[in-house]
């Protein structure tokens, strides 16, 4: 596609594909997309704002790759709960900006702050490394449940960016939509709040919180035990 025309400037994607169900990329993909960007002069931007700050596991999740993007995009967990987001670009790309760029609510001391400070937590503790431990308990306790559970049709963990998708055939992988909005509310009302995403929304998001512990991880896979038997 790029061969047959000039119009392209950039690519811009998510290294972990946060709302579509935690979809991870097959080995190779992110640096083949390098190497296309680095062949026909285009810009890699990378959407870190679900998956970066330590919740794939790596500070970044482009670093599972050893990808190098010009540009990244940050948010949500920069702000710890306040709203706060980032562009963080390559010395060759920040260069060509003589001018700081103009915007009504850049640098709010409030958000800053808040954003300084959780950076300097998640380094102190080093999350990312809570992160891809808990993760990994993740995924073991529900390939369990997928024994018992014949709706689960997959399970993707890269740290605590997690995706459990529900199908109604493992053969032929249709999507459990009603289950899976079934499942979302019931686990909402047992005290575990989870979204549903992917293209038919029937993948529960699992997206806890990157101190979370072991004790917490087998507390909410009980819960879905509990739901998916009923749903």
């Amino acid at each position: 596609m790029c061969s047959e025309t000039e119009d392209f400037a950039a690519v811009l994607l998510e290294p972990i594909i946060g709302a579509g169900g935690g979809i991870i990329p097959p080995e190779g993909y992110l640096q083949e997309i390098r190497s296309i960007c680095d062949r026909h002069g285009l810009l890699l931007i990378a959407d870190e704002i679900q998956c970066g700050f330590g919740r794939s596991g790596k500070m970044w999740a482009v670093n599972h790759w050893g990808v190098e993007p010009d540009i990244i995009c940050l948010s949500k967990a920069l702000g710890g709960g306040l709203p706060l987001g980032a562009v963080v670009a390559s010395s060759e790309i920040a260069d060509k900006f003589s001018l700081p760029v103009p915007s009504t609510f850049s640098g709010h001391p409030l958000a800053c702050a808040a954003g300084l400070k959780t950076l300097e937590i998640i380094e102190r503790e080093r999350l990312w490394e809570n992160a891809a431990k808990v993760g990994t308990l993740f995924q073991e306790r529900f390939e369990e449940l997928a024994e018992r559970h014949s709706s689960i049709g997959d399970i993707r963990f890269k740290g605590l960016m997690g995706g459990v998708e529900l199908v109604r055939n493992r053969e032929t992988k249709e999507p459990a939509v009603k289950e899976a909005r079934d499942g979302v509310a019931k686990l909402k009302e047992g005290g575990i709040l989870v979204l549903a995403g992917g293209l038919s929304n029937s993948t529960f998001r699992v997206q806890p919180s990157l101190n979370i512990t072991p004790e917490q991880v087998n507390t909410v896979v009980e819960a879905f035990d509990r739901v998916l038997a009923t749903v």
